[in-house]
C-alpha cells in the first residue's frame, strides 16, 4: 500500500514538472491520451531536464505549421495530381459517339442525319425540392417546344437516377436526371475549315460562320470540335478559347496540355494580343474609341447581354476605324478582357451595331434607342419576350398542307439566296454593255433642260445602282456555283441513314433551309499573337474597301 501511495505522489511531481513538454500523443493500453503516461523512466533529474530541454529547442527550430499553410500545401498537391492527370488523359470524343450519325450536304449546307441521344445533369441546388414538371417548364421549354412534358416524364423520356418517376417527385440532392430524345441539328454553312497552320504543339484554323466551337444547344456533330474529328481525323485536341457561333476566324487548338497552359497563361494574365474585323452600321469616328463599360447577363434562357454599371464585370474594348464605303465601315476591335458578345455589346453602346447582328441590332427587340448608350427601354423580362417572338422556330417551318405551294412560292420568289429567274436574267444588261450604256446616258444627260438633267440624274444613279447589285448578284451566282461543284464531291442525302420518331414533333414537320445571309455575322477573328507566337487569316470578303451590302 505504501509502495503505492509513493509511486502515485512520485507521478503526480513529474506530471507538474514536465506537463508543458510531455504534452504530446503517447498510447498506453492502446488508447491515445495526452495526459495518461507510462511508469517513468530510471532516469536522473539532470538527463530529463536536459533532454526536455533539447525538446523545447527543437519545438523552437521548426515549429508547427498553422492550419492555413497546412490547407495551401493540400491544394498544391491536388493541383499537381490533377495536372498529372490531364496530362496523361486523351481528350475528344470515343469512336461510338462519332458513329452515331453521319453528313450530307445539299443547298451550301452542311446538315446532319436526325439520331437518338441522352441528355444527363446532376441536380443543382436551384432544384432541389421541386418537381421535374416545373423543372423543365421552368428552364428547359425550348428543350421541349409542342411537346407534352408529362407525357415524357410517364413514359420514360425524361428520368431520375435511371427510374421512372412519379409527377409529385421532389427532386434531391445527389438525383441524376437524364432526357432522351430524337434530336434534330441545324443546319451549317458547308464552307471547308481551312487550315492556317499546323505543327506538334497547334492547329490553327479559320473558322467559318455558322459553327459553334463546341457542342451546345441545338448542335453537336455540327460543331467545329467534332469536324475536325470526324471528318479531318483529327484528335486529343483541346480548345484554347471560344468563338461565338456567327463569328468566322482565327481559332487555336493545342495537341497537348503543354501548348494548351501557354496559351491559357497569355489570356488569363491578359498579356495576348487579339485582333478582330467587323463592318458595322454608318460612319465610325476615325480616331481611336475606347469602351470600357461592365457587361452583364441580361437573360441566361437566350445568352443575352446588356452593360450594367452596378452589377456587370469590367469589360473593356478599343476601335479603330479601316474604311468607310458610304453606308457601313469596317472597323478593328481589340478586347483586352474576354466577356461573352464584348465587342458587339460595345458596338452597340457606341450606336454603330454590326449591320447583320441578329441579337445586337434588332430595334424590335431593344426598343427606339436600340441600346445605344445603355439605355435599355425594357426590362430582362421583356427583352426575352421580344427576343423569342422573333427569333422562333417556327419562321422555319412550312406547314404539311402548304408545302407544294410554298415551295413553288419560293422559286417564283428566288428565296434560295444566288439564283435568280430566267425572266430577271434576260431583262439585266451584261457586263461588257455597262461603259456603253453610262456613256449614252451621260450624253443625253448633258443635253437636257436642267429639270430633265435632275430627272437623268437620279435615273443613272438608280441603272449604276442596279449594275452593281448585278455584279453582287453576279458573285453570289459564282460562289453558288463553287458551292454546288464542292456539294457534288461530298456526300448527298441518302434515306438508308435517316430514323424517325413517331412522337418526334420535328419528324412531321417540314422546314425551310436558311440561306447564306441569315447564318452570316461581319465579325472576324483576324490575328492572334501569343509572346513569340502570331497567326494570322486572310481578310474576308466584306471587309474589302469596295465592298457593298
Amino acid at each position: 500500500m505504501l509502495d503505492m501511495l509513493k509511486y502515485l505522489n512520485l507521478k503526480t511531481n513529474f506530471l507538474r514538472q514536465f506537463d508543458q513538454v510531455t504534452r504530446s500523443q503517447t498510447s498506453y493500453l492502446g488508447y491515445t491520451s495526452h495526459i495518461f503516461f507510462t511508469k517513468p523512466s530510471k532516469m536522473s533529474v539532470n538527463e530529463e531536464t536536459t533532454k526536455n530541454a533539447a525538446q523545447e529547442q527543437k519545438h523552437e527550430k521548426h515549429p508547427t505549421k498553422s492550419k492555413l499553410e497546412l490547407k495551401e500545401e493540400r491544394k498544391k498537391a491536388l493541383k499537381q495530381r490533377r495536372l498529372l492527370r490531364k496530362e496523361n488523359k486523351e481528350v475528344g470524343f470515343p469512336n461510338d459517339i462519332l458513329k452515331q450519325t453521319e453528313y450530307y450536304f445539299e443547298n451550301g449546307l452542311r446538315k446532319v442525319y436526325p439520331y437518338f441521344f441522352g441528355w444527363n445533369t446532376t441536380a443543382k441546388e436551384r432544384w432541389f425540392g421541386r418537381t421535374l414538371l416545373d423543372i423543365y417548364k421552368s428552364e428547359f421549354s425550348r428543350a421541349t417546344v409542342n411537346q407534352s412534358i408529362q407525357h415524357l416524364i410517364e413514359t420514360g423520356k425524361i428520368r431520375c437516377n435511371g427510374q421512372i418517376k412519379p409527377l409529385d417527385y421532389k427532386i434531391k440532392n445527389g438525383d441524376r436526371i437524364s432526357h432522351i430524345k430524337h434530336r434534330h441539328e441545324i443546319p451549317v454553312l458547308a464552307d471547308k475549315i481551312k487550315i492556317i497552320h499546323e505543327d506538334e504543339n497547334f492547329l490553327v484554323v479559320d473558322k467559318p460562320c455558322s459553327i459553334p466551337i463546341h457542342p451546345c444547344g441545338k448542335y453537336r456533330y455540327n460543331s467545329l470540335s467534332i469536324i475536325l474529328t470526324k471528318e479531318m481525323g483529327y484528335s486529343n485536341l483541346r480548345t484554347m478559347y471560344r468563338l461565338d457561333r456567327l463569328t468566322s476566324g482565327l481559332v487555336i487548338l493545342g495537341k497537348n496540355l503543354q501548348s494548351g497552359l501557354l496559351v491559357d497563361k497569355h489570356i488569363k494574365e491578359r498579356t495576348a494580343i487579339k485582333t478582330y474585323l467587323c463592318r458595322v452600321a454608318g460612319e465610325f469616328p476615325a480616331e481611336k474609341v475606347i469602351v470600357n463599360k461592365p457587361l452583364d447577363c441580361a437573360s441566361k434562357k437566350i445568352g443575352l447581354y446588356w452593360v450594367d454599371e452596378e452589377k456587370g464585370k469590367e469589360s473593356l474594348t478599343e476601335f479603330e476605324r479601316v474604311s468607310y464605303n458610304g453606308k457601313s465601315s469596317v472597323v478593328k476591335c481589340r478586347p483586352k478582357t474576354g466577356r461573352t458578345h464584348q465587342i458587339r455589346i460595345h458596338l452597340q453602346y457606341l450606336g454603330y451595331p454590326i449591320v447583320n447582328d441578329p441579337l445586337y441590332n434588332q430595334p424590335t427587340v431593344w426598343g427606339r434607342t436600340n441600346g445605344k448608350g445603355g439605355v435599355y427601354e425594357y426590362s430582362k423580362e421583356v427583352l426575352e419576350q421580344n427576343f423569342l417572338r422573333v427569333h422562333t422556330y417556327e419562321a422555319w417551318i412550312i406547314k404539311q398542307e402548304n408545302s407544294e405551294n410554298e415551295n413553288s412560292e419560293e422559286k417564283e420568289d428566288g428565296l434560295v439566296e444566288g439564283t435568280l429567274d430566267k425572266k430577271e436574267e434576260n431583262i439585266l444588261p451584261e457586263e461588257n454593255k455597262e461603259p456603253e450604256l453610262k456613256r449614252k446616258l451621260e450624253d443625253e444627260h448633258n443635253n437636257e433642260e436642267p429639270e430633265v438633267k435632275k430627272n437623268k440624274s437620279e435615273e443613272l444613279e438608280k441603272n449604276s445602282e442596279e449594275q452593281t447589285n448585278q455584279k453582287n448578284e453576279d458573285q453570289k451566282v459564282e460562289s453558288r456555283e463553287l458551292q454546288d461543284k464542292e456539294d457534288e464531291n461530298r456526300p448527298g442525302f441518302d434515306e438508308k441513314f435517316l430514323t424517325k420518331d413517331d412522337e418526334c414533333f420535328e419528324c412531321q414537320q417540314i422546314y425551310r433551309d436558311p440561306v447564306r445571309k441569315d447564318l452570316t455575322m461581319y465579325l472576324h477573328a483576324f490575328s492572334y499573337k501569343f509572346g513569340d507566337l502570331e497567326f494570322k487569316t486572310d481578310y474576308p470578303k466584306w471587309a474589302e474597301e469596295d465592298f457593298i451590302e
